[in-house]
């Protein structure tokens, strides 16, 4: 048997093998892991989870001083008034999706990148590079320092520091505004009225 001979034959077993391998081969696919069905805990959930995974939080406050996600996950709760996390620490470059939950604190840094549709953050920290992204949520007590963003929000400077999604921040400060304006134009009225019938009592006296 020739030198060439051999040499076609492992080819072919060589690329047999290949595609017989690329055919059993099944991608990973993401899971769900609930909380607290599968995991008692948000960081227990969060230990048992791939790049990738989902997870969902039911209803509860969960008083963790302190979850840690250091992976590309989805933390889902089913809403942002009765799912409360009590602080969550996302300190990695990854990206990371919230949905519907209240978190009491938020530290973001290092480059994270944080996706937040319709939640509530009570106080935030973002820092280092990192964004958090906000789509029909709320965040109060903003903290930024070293080059952190928060993007999709129009910031109201009251009670502190107020930040709200447009175009809810924008209708909310003009609401503030009309009030105040209301406000002042009746007072203003109010006195006006007084002076009048102070003056017509005088007026009255004086015949």
């Amino acid at each position: 048997m020739s030198k060439r001979i051999v040499s076609e034959i492992f080819l072919v077993v060589v690329l047999v093998g290949m595609l017989e391998l690329t055919l059993h081969t099944q991608p990973v696919k993401a899971i769900t892991i609930i909380v607290p069905d599968d995991y008692p805990t948000i960081q227990q959930a969060v230990n048992n989870a791939d790049d990738g995974d989902c997870i969902s939080v039911r209803n509860g406050t969960y008083y963790e001083a302190q979850v840690t996600i250091e992976k590309a996950l989805s933390l889902v709760g089913e809403n942002k008034i009765n799912t409360v996390a009590a602080q969550l620490d996302i300190s990695c470059p990854v990206q990371v999706y919230l949905n519907d939950i209240c978190v009491n604190r938020l530290h973001a840094e290092n480059s994270t990148i944080v996706w937040a549709t319709g939640c509530r953050f009570k106080e935030v920290y973002v820092s280092s590079n990192a964004k958090l992204l906000l789509s029909q949520s709320e965040a109060w007590k903003v903290h930024i320092y070293d080059e952190g963003e928060i993007l999709g929000f129009y910031n109201l400077p009251l009670f502190g520091r107020v930040v709200f999604p447009l175009p809810f921040g924008f209708i909310f400060y003009i609401l503030l505004v009309v009030l105040a304006l209301g406000f002042a134009t009746t007072s203003v009225a109010v006195y006006v009225l007084r002076r009048k019938r102070e003056a017509r009592k005088d007026l009255a006296s004086t015949k």
